[in-house]
């Protein structure tokens, strides 16, 4: 596999140090009601750009691709984290219960696999 030095990568770097300290930092936490979700928000966003900064530095196509496959894997992480969430801060923490978050996720998760 071949390393291309690319500047752009840095910024995603960054992020995906934050992130992974702030999903650290939560899930420390997480006897309080919103620290579960937040973690794994935050773990989702870390791995997001971590996997963005790496597709960003190799060259070969072939290479690419795993890294794009978990960048979306990650990208949707954390998105369903956010929904978990805003559903507990909204009040609607019922919708957090297996069955329906179950039937929520599925259709984002499907096309990943």
């Amino acid at each position: 596999m071949t390393f291309q030095a690319n500047p752009s990568a840095i910024p995603f770097v960054v992020a995906a140090v934050v992130s992974g300290l702030l999903a650290v930092f939560a899930w420390g936490r997480r006897g309080l009601s919103m620290a579960p979700a937040f973690a794994v928000m935050m773990a989702g966003e870390a791995a997001w750009a971590f996997f963005e900064a790496l597709e960003l530095v190799y060259v070969e196509m072939p290479a690419k691709r795993p890294f794009f496959e978990l960048r979306v894997a990650g990208a949707v992480t954390a998105i369903l984290g956010l929904l978990a969430v805003v559903l507990r801060y909204t009040g609607h923490a019922k919708w957090l219960r297996i069955r329906w978050f179950t039937a929520i996720c599925v259709p984002a998760v499907v096309p990943i696999l």
